[in-house]
């Protein structure tokens, strides 16, 4: 079926349209014989996971052996239907004794630990995840733009053309396929993807291939970012200068790392004290003063917490829009964490007094590591 569109779009868009064609056809060919396509997803090992099942009314009472205090019960059933006990558990997990007070299972909680403090830190991480998601959306749409008006200048099916990206984008790996024919055939997979109405109306009025800046409206963050490190070195220098980079490295690992929290507030994940797997790359102490606490701290850990994407989405959403009212509703949640529980805003990598401090900066245009 989609080899057939494709030799529809060949007739009716030329050249273009054959060498399209040809490389969908042959990526489509080689995605159906792949090991993933014929993998199964059975279980037939034995689990040894062997705790059972546990009603709400039984979850609070294993939450009160634990040392957990419920002073309204009713308010914790209707929390733990809501929200759910495992997914809560990432929240009362700082809570837990360490060493010999832990008990034999490690379970043992710090005495005075309510359900309400781990709930509290749920809805707070919660708003952060709305913040996030929003933010990006300020970034991602900005860099779809920066690429389709770039590249769209030169051929409007740029993102087709090998010639027209990076080289290393072009080589073939040991299996004779290059980066770029695999990010064609997740795009591919994105624009047959079922019940898009939005790709539908674009194929059926334009036909494939579509432009680049149509194109760019169906590419996931993942795909974006990885096509951004395609780009040719030229390309991506003149993109990280509007966001005041001069260097294209600490940009695509800013990128990353922006993708990274992306990800977990986008699949509803802890983001408040988590260590981020991407990590960025960072200027010189003093090119951005607002993450010299970050870039001056030896052990590194505030650089794997929220603070660090937190502060570089900051960054770009200023150069985005410097009227955005986001770096302000950021101190502002920043601000509101719940002290209440114990815990503090250092669980996120910020300086207890980062709420007070002065106006969130920009970074300077000279901007090298």
């Amino acid at each position: 079926m989609q080899a057939h569109k494709h030799n529809q779009s060949a007739q009716r868009f030329g050249l273009a349209g054959r060498w399209f064609a040809a490389i969908m056809n042959y990526i489509t060919a080689r995605s159906s014989t792949s090991k993933d396509a014929r993998a199964g997803l059975s279980f037939l090992g034995k689990s040894a996971y062997g705790k059972p099942h546990l009603t709400f009314q039984q979850q609070i009472a294993h939450l009160r052996s634990k040392g957990m205090i419920i002073e309204d019960e009713s308010w914790a059933l209707s929390r733990l239907a809501q929200v759910g006990y495992y997914r809560l558990s990432a929240y009362w997990h700082p809570f837990k004794e360490r060493g010999a007070a832990a008990g034999p299972e490690g379970e043992t909680l710090r005495p005075g630990t309510k359900l309400e403090y781990a709930y509290s830190l749920y809805e707070y991480d919660r708003g952060l995840r709305l913040l996030v998601l929003e933010g990006v959306e300020i970034i991602e749409v900005s860099l779809r733009v920066d690429v389709a008006y770039l590249l769209g200048q030169r051929d409007r099916f740029a993102y087709m053309r090998p010639g027209l990206l990076g080289g290393n984008f072009s080589k073939s790996d040991g299996n004779g396929e290059t980066d770029h024919e695999k990010w064609l055939k997740s795009y591919q997979d994105k624009l047959y993807r079922p019940n898009e109405d939005f790709t539908k109306h674009l194929i059926g009025k334009y036909g494939e291939p579509l432009p680049i800046w149509a194109s760019v409206e169906v590419w996931e963050f993942n795909q974006l970012g990885f096509f951004l490190a395609g780009l040719k070195h030229a390309d991506k220098q003149a993109i990280a200068g509007k966001y005041g980079l001069s260097c294209p490295k600490i940009f695509l690992s800013w990128v990353k790392a922006i993708k990274g929290i992306r990800n977990h507030a986008a699949h509803h994940g802890r983001i408040w004290n988590r260590n981020m797997t991407a990590q960025p790359m960072l200027p010189l102490c003093g090119v951005f003063s607002d993450l010299d606490f970050i870039i001056e701290d030896a052990t590194r850990i505030r650089q794997a917490r929220a603070c660090c994407p937190l502060l570089l989405m900051n960054h770009m959403i200023q150069r985005i829009d410097p009227s955005s009212a986001w770096p302000e509703r950021l101190r502002a949640h920043i601000r509101k964490f719940p002290s209440e529980t114990g815990m503090t805003i250092e669980s996120m990598g910020f300086p207890a007094s980062w709420p007070d401090a002065g106006p969130i900066q920009s970074i300077s245009p000279a901007a090298n590591r």
